[in-house]
């Protein structure tokens, strides 16, 4: 990793962002394994938890901006994670509904695509009109940002930043 890289997020990050010393740190390298997150076995989450106006939706379009391919998003669906999770960096803002019901789907995926090899198959029809499966490797850097906080399971697989 080039010395200058990490240095230069650093000052970026504190240009735009107030928090605590050890948090940019942890942004800064977060950031820059985005862009080799495909060497890892597994790969973190990052999530901010913070009350309203406190600033989340800034850093994570920032986080968004500086990380490989970022892609900020209100709401996120599961097709749209396993169709685009070897492209995408997800930051999910206003993240409060992913404990719904109709969420579980979803919910069952981000339990899983912080680990390389989890794959989802899914049917579709060839030009022949056959039935085909298609696989998708949902390892992809992901991070989310709510006020409420998230189960306990999903939490184990964040580096979680109170703001």
């Amino acid at each position: 990793m080039d010395k200058q890289i990490y240095e230069d997020l650093i000052k970026i990050l504190k240009r735009f962002i107030e928090t605590e010393e050890n948090n940019y740190i942890i942004m800064a390298l977060w950031i820059i394994g985005t862009y080799f997150h495909d060497e890892f076995l597994t790969y973190p989450y990052i999530y901010f938890n913070a009350p309203k106006g406190s600033g989340k939706t800034r850093v994570m379009s920032l986080l968004a901006f500086l990380s490989n391919k970022g892609k900020l998003t209100a709401d996120l669906t599961e097709s749209n994670l396993f169709r685009n999770a070897k492209t995408t960096s997800f930051f999910l803002d206003e993240f409060e509904n992913v404990s719904k019901k109709e969420k579980f789907t979803l919910r069952l995926l981000l339990n899983s695509a912080y680990k390389k090899g989890l794959t989802i198959l899914r049917q579709r029809k060839d030009s022949d009109g056959n039935q085909v499966s298609e696989e998708f490797d949902v390892f992809t850097p992901i991070a989310m940002a709510n006020i409420g906080g998230i189960d306990n399971v999903l939490q184990d697989r964040c580096i979680t930043i109170i703001m």
